[in-house]
């Protein structure tokens, strides 16, 4: 879960967490539909209706790095992206999937990756995972920030992102500059 990890951050280097509630620079690799535009401005920590989400993928990020019209990153923002991968990595749970297993994340609360797999011809052991978005209605709201994409409860697809006039970004930097203490399970702040 990425609340843990957030929280840590927070315990251990709270400065490098207020750098992961601002925008960082992401390239859509292709993957969505954006018109001409080629990358994007995300916060990897963000909030709505007092929920937190995050979203982080450094391939993303170093993609847009390659960019010319992309801003570059800062040390610091380098320094946060390192700690949260490091911190990810002390947090990280493994599982094995056997026939038939199936597995949902919530790709806004939940990091997750796979190891390298090579199929077994010989064997016939091959991997074979199918992919679903799924968007519920009354699921998760997420942070609404300009230029940002999000996905939008209850819609079929990544929908288009509008700005939102109590932005849970603000509110979020609010939080973190009058305590810096961890997210809170009983606050609401949860999975």
């Amino acid at each position: 879960s990425s609340v843990p990890v957030h929280n840590e951050m927070i315990r251990r280097r709270p400065a490098l967490a207020a750098v992961l509630y601002a925008p960082i620079y992401r390239s859509r690799l292709g993957e969505e539909a954006g018109g001409d535009q080629k990358f994007y401005p995300l916060p990897v920590f963000g909030c709505r209706a007092g929920k937190f989400t995050s979203h982080y993928s450094r391939t993303y990020v170093e993609a847009a790095q390659l960019l010319s019209e992309v801003p570059k990153m800062t040390d610091e923002q380098w320094a946060a992206l390192d700690l949260l991968a490091e911190l990810a990595e002390e947090h990280c749970v493994e599982s094995v999937f056997e026939p038939g297993d199936i597995q949902f994340l919530n790709n806004h609360v939940i990091y997750h990756a796979r190891r390298p797999f090579i199929d077994d011809a010989a064997s016939g052991y091959k991997r074979n995972l199918m992919p679903i978005w799924l968007c519920p209605p009354r699921t998760r709201a997420l942070p609404l920030d300009p230029a940002a994409r999000t996905t939008l409860a209850g819609q079929a697809n990544r929908g288009a992102s509008r700005p939102d006039p109590g932005s849970c970004l603000v509110r979020a930097q609010e939080y973190l500059r009058q305590s810096m203490r961890p997210v809170q399970e009983q606050s609401g702040w949860h999975n």
